[in-house]
């Protein structure tokens, strides 16, 4: 009966090059991002997902190498399964550090005047996002000049801003899960029509929700671009470009699963078995992945998001009580390790 092909087709000879060439690729970004990491200035842990999905890159395309050397007859189909599950939810995970860059950007530009200008600097911040302050005059500034005499605190923005990213997470969460109950079995269960059918449905809305959460993402930076003062407009450019990268990878999967082969490791047409099949795959789908992934690891995404180590990850603002206690734990912490720094 027929069947959906293989994204990427089935691991044969000609996979193997493309196959540790980006596995190669994907492997000199671990010290990039280390780098990042281990230096203080650009230290944080919102694009933590994106160094997993490397690693993760890494594996499943040596994986991918390994099988393309063996006989069909020894590919196991858990292995395979497991290929396409990743394949299928890889981009998702760089897309929602995406989407918490865009939160932060977006709180940001709601602060009043007193915003702190480094991420130790908290003592006048209403929250644990660091505005940015414009320090030089360039194309890429932040702020609106008109908009730097008498900038507004605007709370209710902010709160809006964190419930559609709240959202945002519920949705991503929604296509992770359904991406992976669609192509956990679809191997095995490749001769049961109904199953079939089950999984092809699972896997048409995880990509299209995914989709949309992409353009979702590039349409609101470019709303807040043109219509948001104050806001940090060089990130916004990365939050426009990056998802409509990523979204490559998710168009093209939906022109895939719309094909069908009798057998996975066939050359009919619709089995992307062939050369073309092979390159589109390696062009459309693993190609913009990684360029996705260079960008956030050969910037400074704590300097040019604003972020801090965390990004924001408050519920809401803090009370003034709230507030007034946390100065006041700071304050005697900060005299505490001067008083030890005291020779």
């Amino acid at each position: 009966m027929a069947h959906p092909p293989l994204v990427g087709g089935f691991a044969v000879h000609a996979d193997f090059a493309p196959s540790i060439l980006f596995a190669a690729l994907y492997l000199c970004l671990i010290p990039i991002y280390i780098y990042r990491l281990a230096k203080k200035q650009s230290r944080n842990t919102v694009i933590l997902g994106t160094f997993g999905f490397i690693i993760e890159r890494i594996v499943s395309l040596s994986l991918r190498a390994v099988i393309s050397r063996q006989a069909p007859a020894e590919h196991g189909d858990g292995l395979l399964e497991y290929i396409q599950a990743t394949f299928a939810m890889g981009f998702v995970a760089i897309a929602q550090d995406l989407s918490h860059l865009l939160r932060a950007t977006l709180v940001a530009s709601t602060h009043g005047e007193e915003m702190p200008t480094n991420p130790k600097q908290e003592l006048v911040s209403t929250l644990r996002t660091w505005d940015w302050i414009p320090q030089k005059n360039t194309s890429f500034d932040s702020v609106d000049t008109e908009s730097k005499s008498s900038p507004c605190d605007r709370p209710r923005a902010r709160s809006w801003f964190r419930r559609m990213h709240d959202g945002m997470c519920f949705f991503f969460l929604v296509t992770l899960v359904l991406g992976f109950l669609g192509n956990c079995r679809i191997i095995a269960q490749r001769d049961n029509p109904q199953r079939v059918h089950e999984n092809q449905a699972l896997r048409y809305t995880s990509t299209s929700l995914a989709l949309i959460l992409l353009i979702l993402t590039s349409t609101v930076s470019l709303w807040a671009y043109k219509n948001t003062p104050r806001i940090n407009r060089k990130a916004l450019k990365y939050l426009t470009m990056l998802p409509m990268l990523l979204a490559v990878p998710a168009i093209y999967r939906l022109v895939v699963m719309a094909q069908s082969t009798s057998s996975y490791e066939s050359h009919e047409p619709g089995s992307q078995n062939s050369m073309a099949d092979k390159s589109a795959f390696y062009i459309f789908h693993i190609l913009p992945e990684w360029l996705a992934s260079l960008a956030l690891c050969s910037i400074n995404v704590r300097d040019v998001f604003q972020t801090g180590p965390w990004g924001d990850t408050r519920w809401r603002d803090e009370t003034p009580d709230e507030r007034a206690n946390r100065l006041q734990k700071e304050s005697e912490k900060n005299r505490l390790k001067a008083e030890a720094n005291v020779p």
